[in-house]
């Protein structure tokens, strides 16, 4: 079902996943490691891309929570710059953070990636 899987998207950008239903993208990027500025480096990148994409889309950051990060403290530092990005004029778009954990467990429990279910997982910016 993934449009890319890891490829190359645009010179540069090499996002994890890219699905695209109904013409709409959702672009998938998973961070497993404790650096903040890689969890903000994957959200700014997506959110660009799709501001300038004549597509509308949705991003979904998928984090591996540790003692030193917290899907909390990652919602609350993209928070930030998703007021400031949009508030200088960016597209507004759905942005979801959950962890590894909580995918699993709606993979578990047959909760599809594109379900109202699956939306209400984690935190949204």
């Amino acid at each position: 079902m993934p449009v890319r899987n890891g490829g190359e998207i645009e010179q540069g950008y090499r996002p994890d996943r890219v699905y695209e239903v109904n013409g709409r993208l959702l672009i998938v990027e998973i961070e497993t490691s404790t650096d903040r500025k890689k969890h903000l480096g994957n959200y700014l990148k997506a959110h660009e891309y799709l501001n300038r994409s004549d597509k509308s889309g949705d991003i979904l950051m998928i984090i591996k929570e540790r003692d030193n990060t917290k899907l909390d403290s990652i919602y609350n530092q993209l928070s930030k710059y998703y007021q400031w990005i949009t508030g200088l004029g960016a597209k507004k778009l759905h942005v979801q953070i959950i962890t590894i954990d909580q995918l699993s467990k709606a993979k578990n429990k047959n909760i599809g990636l594109f379900t109202k279910a699956f939306k209400k997982i984690g935190k949204k910016l």
